[in-house]
């Protein structure tokens, strides 16, 4: 696990990045990248997470997406509908369905393979 401090320079914090995930030139079997992107609201989360899943071709998975796509996928499923009605109530969805959601799609062939970077969890100590 590598910590990184984002209260740098924009530049900084990108190199520090590079750095951070440049694979070295080996034989060796590789293990895909798995990275949680976490820092406070409007610290740019979002754009360097597509930038980074983009330089290292790693799935980017962001929580609000994923459900607004759960939702809009699976209309007729009791699941969905549980999921509607916390955005249409403006409640917060529990952790244990969030967590359920990510665990769901990190376990497909796209992030087994390529790695994924994830946006949007943890977002609190039960989702750790």
């Amino acid at each position: 696990m590598t910590e990184l401090e984002s209260n740098q320079s924009e530049m900084r914090v990108v190199e520090e990045i590079n750095r951070i995930l440049k694979l070295k030139n080996t034989n060796a079997p590789r293990r895909p990248q798995r990275i949680i992107l976490m820092g406070s609201p409007g610290s740019k989360k979002e754009q360097y997470a597509l930038r980074i899943a983009e330089k290292y071709q790693v799935v980017y998975v962001q929580v609000q997406q994923l459900i607004k796509e759960v939702t809009r996928r699976n209309d007729d499923n009791d699941y969905a509908r549980q999921l509607k009605s916390y955005i249409a109530q403006d409640r917060i969805v529990p952790d244990d369905v969030v967590i359920d959601l990510v665990n769901e799609r990190l376990s497909k062939p796209d992030c087994r393979l390529n790695g994924w970077i994830l946006d949007g969890c943890p977002f609190n100590l039960k989702q750790i």
